[in-house]
């Protein structure tokens, strides 16, 4: 393997552990059940590292991935059937103001 890809992969992976518990926390405030949470978590992982080569190394990872995860409770919103979800802008507002907590808990 490429050394390059190898420490690629490496960065992904201690990025993402760091990040997962929070992560995790993010989603599950946004989505009413368990299992579609999990759907969405693992499918976001999967465009997280797809779109890995797009992060900017030095910045705010958790932020970045948090972008990925409320784009993906989107999508899989309007596609569920389930009536239990939160508006788009109920879950944008939401989203809004955990970003503004994670921000002034890192400073």
């Amino acid at each position: 393997m490429d050394p390059l890809q190898r420490k690629r992969e490496q960065d992904f992976i201690r990025l993402l552990t760091e990040s997962e518990r929070d992560l995790s926390m993010y989603l599950y405030r946004m989505v009413p059940f368990h299992s579609d949470a999990q759907d969405i978590m693992q499918n976001a992982r999967l465009i997280l590292w797809e779109n890995f080569d797009r992060f900017e190394p030095g910045t705010n990872f958790g932020a970045w991935a948090r972008k990925t995860i409320f784009h993906q409770v989107l999508a899989y919103r309007k596609k569920s059937k389930r009536s239990q979800w939160l508006s788009a802008a109920a879950l944008e507002k939401l989203s809004h103001d955990m970003d503004a907590q994670d921000d002034r808990t890192v400073r």
